[in-house]
């Protein structure tokens, strides 16, 4: 019975996400994150399946992708289209930016000239879907789809080197990597698996997690699953996944939690942000009635930062949780930030681009859509 209560309120949870913050599973627009490309660009999607890279001091273009002003050639950029939105972020390496869109399309970008080109790009099976932001091992880009299969690509050539199933929940996050080792939370079956991202074994299964969207974050052995039970649980990953702790907060628990060396951050649908020490222990918290935290917190200096799913942001002092700073904005915050040059990105679910200063809170909207008027 646990487990049937726990897959409708992961389905229900799913579906309040997909309809609320980001269209529909037969129409999506995609969260996908903002990066930070190798000469420190602000890599992000402006459009479903189009994705600009800005200067973080200004908002002005670098590049687009697809650019259908600027026809390949000679190592230009490439203007084919990209099949699919993104829910995944871009994954830098180097000078690749690899594009896993929700319909399966994988895309190597190459940036070495500056603009970028198709380096390569490849379909997974028919109907696979992928939601989670892939990871690199490697030459091994890691891509989890949906229906709990993992997908191991060359990085160069994108062809697939295997194929695993550790799981048949749905996978929404973006596993932890430690070592040989990748964990996979899932949506919906309350699984946390351990698998050996070489062999394609799975090391250790349990059913404790709880259904989770987040991502896992880790620190050493510890483990840390948010989940839509209303916990945020700490498992032992040197002890088969053993439980160590669990701590109860106010409403689901969809973003990713940040974890320090000493110190776990979680946000809360129910408008809370908690503190808890490595043992699970409450430090401190914070709540705003009404408000929903979907976006993962950020960490600059001494403030943190967090960004409600109405636009709100909130600078906070570390040690006790106290507000430095609030500002409004007028955006709908789904997707996860970026720290980059000492401020802070976000694209709002227009698409717009948000620069935050964590010192002060102030507040800068970029555009991203290409000029009317071409180039």
């Amino acid at each position: 019975m646990f487990h049937v209560k726990h897959r409708a309120l992961a389905v229900a949870a799913a579906a309040v996400i997909t309809l609320t913050g980001c269209g529909t599973v037969a129409a999506p627009s995609g969260w996908a994150g903002p990066v930070a490309s190798a000469n420190n660009l602000v890599v992000v999607q402006d459009k479903p399946g189009q994705i600009v890279a800005l200067n973080p001091k200004d908002g002005t273009e670098a590049w687009r992708y697809p650019d259908t002003a600027k026809p390949a050639s000679g190592g230009g950029i490439n203007s084919r289209k990209i099949t699919g939105a993104l829910y995944a972020s871009p994954v830098i390496n180097g000078t690749s930016i690899y594009l896993v869109s929700y319909e399966g399309h994988v895309t190597r970008l190459d940036t070495q000239g500056g603009g970028p080109a198709i380096a390569g790009e490849v379909d997974l099976p028919k109907d696979t879907t992928v939601v989670a932001t892939p990871r690199i091992r490697g030459d091994r880009l890691y891509v989890f789809a949906e229906d709990g299969r993992v997908y191991a690509l060359n990085t160069n050539n994108l062809s697939t080197v295997a194929t695993y199933r550790p799981t048949d929940g749905r996978v929404w996050g973006s596993p932890a990597l430690q070592g040989s080792t990748l964990y996979i939370g899932t949506l919906d079956s309350s699984n946390l698996v351990a698998l050996n991202a070489d062999t394609g074994a799975t090391d250790w299964k349990q059913k404790l997690a709880g259904a989770s969207a987040a991502s896992v974050g880790s620190d050493g052995d510890l483990l840390v699953v948010a989940s839509f039970d209303r916990a945020v649980h700490g498992f032992d990953a040197a002890n088969k996944g053993a439980e160590r702790w669990r701590f109860a907060g106010d409403g689901w628990f969809v973003s990713t939690p940040l974890v320090t060396k000493t110190t776990i951050y979680a946000a809360s649908m129910g408008g809370s942000v908690y503190a808890i020490d490595k043992s699970g222990k409450e430090l401190w918290h914070r709540n705003w009635a009404g408000k929903e935290f979907r976006s993962a917190l950020i960490l600059s200096g001494d403030t943190l930062v967090a960004v409600s799913r109405d636009g709100v942001a909130y600078g906070l002092n570390l040690a006790d949780g106290t507000e430095r700073w609030t500002k409004a904005t007028s955006a709908s915050v789904d997707a996860d930030g970026l720290l980059l040059e000492s401020n802070l990105f976000y694209i709002t679910t227009a698409h717009s681009l948000l620069r935050i200063d964590p010192t002060n809170g102030a507040v800068q909207t970029f555009n991203t859509q290409p000029p009317t008027s071409g180039k």
